[in-house]
């Protein structure tokens, strides 16, 4: 009896799967292969996993037995290894190259930065404002921070500041504040918004202002206070100041006033917030000067009687 012994069958992958990109949270697709088996034969699939760029050793994915393997959607951001073993009854199995599967991040942007501003403490509506787009595709969440120096590294977090405009606080105080906003978007690595400084003045208030009274011909100095940002200058806003006196940018009232009599005026302090006015009245008093005093003689036991007279601001009061 002749025995003839065939050569075993052969198989040849014809279509090799294709390396591709695909975006985290977005993956959708297949990998794909086509074989033929010489001289007939039908092919098998197994697809595998492996942690490196080879077709050597991996892992079993269960269930991945047809020619297209759906490309998994939980595939983290990384670089990820496939390959299929195509078998036919009792050919040698043949396994295909290696498909590297690339997962990108998708990429946040933000379009527009929050502003820095000046307000005014106890006048503070205004509000901070960022947007974002998230390719090639996602929703941005926003969370914004205060930081205690122009940074966007660290801060704290604000508790309830979750969308993309931010209210200023009403209550901050004199000097600057610093915030920023992260924006984050699922599978994406988030991004911190350039800093905004706020920078909060507060409005003058003149706390000195009760002028002593000046003398005709006598050296006069007064300074006003107040408080609030500096610089503040300090104007007449209206009236007049008594003959003879100025009042410097400082705030200094001085000069030798030569004119008697109550002056009203206005002072105004101002400063880039704002300004505060108080009206101020300045007596200006003239240096009595006795001008009736050659007091006649007067007799033992006789009434006597006389009056001194003077010049000069009233009351004049006087005195041994």
């Amino acid at each position: 009896m002749q025995v003839t012994v065939n050569a075993r069958p052969v198989i040849n992958i014809s279509t090799q799967p294709t390396s591709t990109a695909v975006t985290a949270g977005l993956i959708s697709g297949n990998l794909s292969a086509a074989a033929n088996v010489t001289p007939s034969g039908t092919p098998t699939f197994q697809w595998f996993s492996n942690t490196t760029n080879s077709n050597v050793g991996g892992t079993l994915i269960n269930g991945a037995t047809s020619a297209n393997f759906a490309i998994p959607a939980n595939l983290a951001v990384g670089t990820h290894f496939f390959f299929v073993k195509v078998g036919s009854g009792l050919a040698l199995p043949v396994r295909s190259n290696v498909a590297v599967v690339t997962v990108n991040a998708p990429i946040i942007n933000i379009t527009t930065q929050p502003a820095s501003t000046t307000v005014t403490a106890g006048r503070i509506s205004s509000s901070l404002s960022a947007a974002a787009n998230v390719s090639p595709s996602g929703t941005p969440t926003f969370q914004w921070f205060s930081n205690t120096t122009n940074s966007n590294v660290g801060g704290t977090t604000i508790n309830g500041a979750t969308s993309a405009n931010f209210a200023i606080p009403a209550n901050l105080t004199e000097g600057t504040h610093f915030f920023f906003v992260q924006v984050d978007s699922a599978w994406a690595s988030p991004v911190r918004s350039n800093v905004a400084a706020i920078t909060v003045n507060t409005v003058p208030s003149i706390n000195v202002y009760n002028v002593p009274d000046g003398v005709v011909d006598w050296p006069y100095d007064f300074t006003f206070g107040a408080i609030g940002t500096a610089p503040i200058t300090w104007d007449i806003e209206s009236g007049s100041l008594p003959p003879g006196l100025t009042l410097s940018n400082g705030g200094r009232l001085s000069g030798t006033p030569t004119q008697e009599g109550t002056f009203a005026f206005t002072v105004r302090a101002q400063n880039v917030a704002d300004y505060h006015d108080r009206v101020v009245e300045l007596i200006i008093r003239l240096v009595p000067e006795i001008t009736t005093y050659d007091a006649p003689d007067g007799v033992i036991d006789l009434p006597y009687g006389f009056t001194f007279g003077a010049t000069g601001t009233a009351p004049i009061l006087w005195s041994v």
